[in-house]
């Protein structure tokens, strides 16, 4: 009788045993599949983030594609004003202007006159 109650003693433990071993294989395979999940999921947001916020991210390139915009307005204000001055530049170059009209017009307005000259105001 002692020899039967060892037997299924020890039947009962190999039966846990393998229940144990069985539920420690589950819990392994459960724990490899949440693990690979949450590497996944993780490695998901991050990839999510850098492309909006990161250094090439959307957000930078829709600021960069603003400040583009700026400075091409910029530039051609700057332009203008380039063209503006060559304008000037060439209306007061000796080529351009009479130099006797300039001389009566810096007399008559700055009212310089050489010692020798008489100048008559209208």
């Amino acid at each position: 009788m002692i020899r039967f109650l060892i037997a299924l003693s020890n039947h009962l433990c190999n039966d846990s045993l393998k229940e144990q071993n069985l539920s420690i294989v589950n819990f392994k395979k459960h724990f490899l599949e949440l693990g690979s999940l949450v590497t996944i999921t993780l490695t998901t947001v991050y990839f999510s983030i850098t492309a909006l916020y990161g250094e090439y991210g959307l957000f930078i390139l829709f600021k960069k594609q603003i400040e583009e915009e700026h400075l091409l307005k910029y530039n051609s204000k700057l332009g203008m004003e380039l063209r503006e001055w060559e304008n000037l530049t060439k209306r007061i170059s000796s080529d351009y202007l009479d130099l006797d009209l300039l001389d009566e017009q810096a007399r008559k307005i700055l009212r310089v006159a050489r010692s020798d000259e008489a100048i008559f105001f209208y």
